[in-house]
């Protein structure tokens, strides 16, 4: 190889140069980013797409942060390499011409050559087989690598076979041989490879060698594949003397191949383990439509491929020494028991399926679910319904629509089949659209038991008992529901006789398990259902998940407030779908919803659209509720429209809220509305009536929590009216309150709001040990969505660059987990600080492009002028003033000075998209 630094990534990955040696890097992660970028084009990656490819199942904000720190460990490693290791905000890359590669090297070396002797490609391809000290990136396991790998392998036997040939242009027969026979431990399978082997040993006078090579390919092919080698090899060895061959065996139980099973990997490596032992017996139980027949085959044909023993395809199973008996589900529970029974005594394995829980001893039930769904676009159920589109699937729309069919058709097999071969002739958005449709000949598809699958599953629920039939009803209606609010809707013993006849899937473990009816099935069985009967469904429902909702929310206070909120956070679309029934139906249950639900809103910051649906809803039903339900109904559609920025709308929300709990002599209601009002209304209309109406809250209220926190806001405000001495004195007066509570995480959120005062007032040096404090007593609690105002303040007066970053990751983690754009927003605004500091103009403009991204998911004008500030004191630190008068003048500030009249013309858009769009394009030119 050319001298330089030098990448090996033929056998276990060697980074070299000279005597210098790196054979174990920091993380298998940091050394697979160096191999990657060394074999991509030109030496370069954009950021994602390798992020991507090393974290293919997580999300991208997570993953650039992982990228960092793998870069960063690898930087600390690879020695003076590092000043050609390139990277900025968008690609990572190598200096050209620095590094060599053995793979591209080999690439180079097996290019076909023109007018080139016998001798001269000896030596080409002779130098390039030396190059394979091993398999590509030995030891690793990614897809990439595996497909890199394989390409490699083909490669290298060709270029072998290519070095045989150039050996026998030569004479050069051994070498010949040799180079033939390392072409068939590349791939012992290849038939032409072995044919060769063979044909050459037979011409060298080797029949015994011949004999033996044609052996163990015979014996390889009928292990692996089920069948033996041509009868053109087995010609080969005709004009050898050494004794025939021995007859070839009767071929095994043709199980016909079926087609290709998406998603049930990690079910089928269960199964075949299952299976391995004589006297095994396999039951596969699962919902209908959910793949059970297709799993049942796919097994039975890789038992047939891999054992030298009878399959039975149903039928009497008549008596073996050993063997497979397959069963289809085309009986009866207690048909397939006694033929599981009499396939048992008769010397089989057994593998069989069945809708319904048979709990016979000595029998493995396998638990069959719909494909899982969600946002990852390269799950099992999108590749389903992608084998029959004729659409580009690399094209990003697509895939997002397929996901999303796939989530509308909750992963079920059967469905997703049907939809496929409609996407032959509809787009996925047309099949979303016309989903009913869909599934309306969905109902009517032939199931293995030769019904349609409405006949099926109207006959299954005509066995059940009433009840069981009142709680699957009410399922339909749900997206799932955890365990907790499922036992609201039918006892364990009902909810345990659906799972056993599989009318419901259980899927998930701990805090994610969920019970839920595959919506495809769900829209058949309320099919059967007529108009009064759905209706009465309704109602139960959604007023048992009113009630549910409301209890749950009561816990969360105290250490109770993060089990208490990922409940109710999980049942967010079951709960929406409520508020939107009772709008139309019945306001009561609506604005109940509303009173359970809000808590969630507040702190995941939910998007305007659903805090104008719980406005609409109390403004309909809050009335129609006892006093505390009512009021905070009205009270927590204030907050979660006051977060919004939406203050004139939250103002009249507030003041009923306060009128309610007035009208019902409720005074810790009436307190709790009161404090809310100030701290979020009065504190932006009317800061100085805020402190006085927070004073006097504080000296008044029945409450100890209300006192503090009434003296903690009053502190934040006076911070905001530039009186920082009394806001300092009053935040220690609202700690020393707050430590003393009984409550821990009111323990635990006293040190950071103290500290956030103290930074206020130019002290970070005592602010720094109580946000110190105050996060590990957070963190020891699990309460995360309290730690994002902790960690950003920590990280804003953190000197340590590097503490900083992992702050701000941390708490860019907590805010994707809990999905709020409030606390996204709040992370990129002191991100924005930050990148301020170390002046890296890409880096920067990532910033704020992020926090304009959010200020655009929040649609709030509050936030919106906030992020057109930061950015406009960004212009002016930087030098560009146009600029900077620009959005000052574009949000009606007087301006002095030169302006940019073309980019205040257009932010003055009264579009929150529009400006938010603008205002990265503006920073682009200004700071580009």
């Amino acid at each position: 190889m050319p001298p330089g630094f030098v990448l090996r990534t033929f056998g276990p990955l060697e980074f070299e140069r000279g005597d210098w040696r790196l054979t174990r890097f920091p993380t298998r992660k940091s050394g697979l980013i160096l191999a990657r970028i060394a074999l991509a084009r030109d030496g370069r990656m954009e950021r994602d797409a390798l992020a991507e490819l090393l974290w293919p199942d997580d999300y991208l904000d997570i993953t650039r942060g992982r990228l960092r720190q793998e870069l960063r460990r690898l930087r600390q490693v690879i020695g003076e390499f590092d000043s050609h290791l390139q990277s900025d905000r968008y690609q990572v890359g190598i200096e050209p011409g620095v590094l060599t590669t053995d793979a591209l090297m080999f690439d180079a070396l097996v290019a076909e050559g023109s007018d080139e002797t016998p001798s001269e490609r000896v030596a080409r391809l002779s130098s390039a087989v030396d190059l394979l000290r091993g398999p590509f990136l030995a030891g690793y396991q990614e897809p990439w690598v595996f497909s890199t790998r394989r390409q490699y392998d083909e490669k290298a036997r060709r270029a072998l076979l290519a070095l045989a040939d150039a050996w026998e242009a030569l004479g050069e027969q051994e070498s010949a041989l040799n180079a033939i026979i390392q072409a068939v431990h590349h791939d012992p399978l290849d038939t032409g490879a072995n044919g060769r082997l063979i044909r050459r040993l037979v011409a060298l006078g080797q029949g015994n060698r011949a004999r033996q090579a044609f052996l163990q390919f015979d014996g390889m092919l009928f292990r692996e594949l089920g069948h033996h080698a041509p009868d053109s090899i087995r010609a080969l060895l005709a004009g050898t003397k050494e004794a025939p061959l021995p007859p070839t065996q009767e071929p095994r139980t043709v199980v016909p191949r079926p087609a290709e099973l998406f998603g049930r990997e990690e079910r089928l490596a269960f199964i075949d383990a299952a299976l391995a032992e004589p006297g095994a017996c396999v039951l596969l139980v699962g919902a209908l439509g959910v793949g059970k027949t297709h799993l049942l085959r796919a097994c039975a044909w890789r038992f047939s491929l891999a054992n030298q023993l009878p399959v039975q395809l149903g039928g009497e199973p008549s008596p073996v020494a050993d063997g497979l008996f397959v069963l289809e589900s085309t009986h009866e529970p207690r048909e397939i028991e006694r033929t599981i029974a009499a396939a048992a005594r008769n010397g089989w394995r057994v593998l069989a399926e069945s809708r319904v829980r048979l709990d016979m001893a000595g029998v493995s039930e396998v638990r069959v679910n719909p494909l899982p769904t969600g946002p990852n676009e390269d799950e099992a159920a999108v590749r389903l319904l992608a084998s029959q589109t004729s659409s580009e699937i690399g094209n990003e729309s697509i895939r997002a629509s397929l996901a999303a069919l796939a989530t509308c058709l909750s992963g079920l097999p059967l469905a997703l089949k049907l939809f496929a071969k409609r996407l032959e002739i509809q787009s996925p958005e047309q099949a979303i659209q016309d989903l009913d449709s869909g599934l309306a000949a969905f109902a009517e598809l032939e199931t293995s038991t030769g019904e349609s699958v409405a006949r099926s599953l109207i006959g299954t629920l005509e066995q059940m008992p009433p009840l069981a039939k009142e709680a699957f009803d009410s399922l339909c209606l749900l997206d799932g529901a955890c365990p907790e609010l499922a036992s609201k809707l039918a006892s364990f013993e009902i909810l345990r006789l659906l799972e056993n006849h599989s009318l419901i899937c259980v899927q998930g473990e701990g805090s994610r398990r969920r019970m839920q009816v595959p919506r495809p099935l769900a829209f058949v069985a309320r099919q059967r259902l007529a108009a009064s009967d759905r209706d009465q469904v309704a109602e139960r429902t959604w007023q048992i998940m009113a009630d549910w909702t409301y209890d749950t929310s009561r816990y969360q206070t105290g250490p109770y407030q993060v089990e208490a909120f990922d409940r109710v956070a999980v049942e967010w679309p079951n709960i929406m779908s409520g508020v939107r029934w009772g709008i139309d139906y019945n306001a009561a249950v609506a604005a109940h919803l509303v009173a359970g639900a809000w808590r969630t809103v507040g702190t995941r910051g939910m998007p305007p659209s659903n805090v104008d649906l719980f406005l609409e809803a109390v403004q309909l039903g809050a009335a129609s509720l006892p006093c505390w339900p009512g009021g905070e109904a009205w009270l927590g559609t204030g907050i979660a429209l006051a977060l919004g920025g939406r203050i004139k709308r939250a103002e009249p929300a507030f003041l009923a809220a306060i009128e309610t709990f007035e009208k019902g002599n409720h005074l810790v209601g009436q307190s709790w509305a009161t404090l809310n009002y100030a701290a979020l209304i009065l504190a932006r209309t009317d800061p100085p009536r805020a402190v006085e109406v927070l004073k006097k809250l504080a000296t008044t209220t029945p409450r100890t929590e209300h006192r503090h926190l009434a003296l903690s806001d009053c502190a934040s405000i006076l911070v905001s009216l530039g009186n920082l001495d009394e806001a300092v004195r009053i935040a220690e007066e609202a700690f020393e309150i707050r430590t003393q509570a009984v409550d821990p995480s009111n323990q635990g959120r006293a040190y950071g709001e103290l500290a956030h005062i103290y930074i206020a007032a130019g002290r970070p040096e005592a602010a720094r040990p109580l946000l110190i404090e105050g996060i590990r007593r957070l963190r020891e609690l699990g309460i995360q969505f309290l730690l994002t105002g902790p960690l950003l303040d920590l990280a804003r007066i953190s000197l340590d660059s590097e503490e900083s970053r992992a702050l701000l990751d941390e708490a860019a983690e907590i805010a994707r987990r809990l999905g709020s754009p409030q606390y996204m927003l709040d992370v990129a605004r002191v991100r924005l600080e930050w990148e301020q500091r170390r002046n890296d103009i890409p880096a920067l403009l990532a910033a704020i492009e992020a926090m304009f991204r959010f200020t655009q998911l929040l649609d709030s004008s509050e936030e919106r002028e906030a992020s057109l500030r930061s950015l406009a004191g960004e212009c002016l630190r930087r030098g560009k003033e146009p600029y900077a008068n620009a959005v000052i003048g574009a949000l009606g500030d007087p301006i002095t000075g030169p302006v940019h009249e073309g980019w205040r013309s257009l932010l003055s858009s009264d579009s929150n998209r529009t400006v938010c769009t603008l205002a990265v394009a503006l920073a682009q030119e200004a700071f580009g």
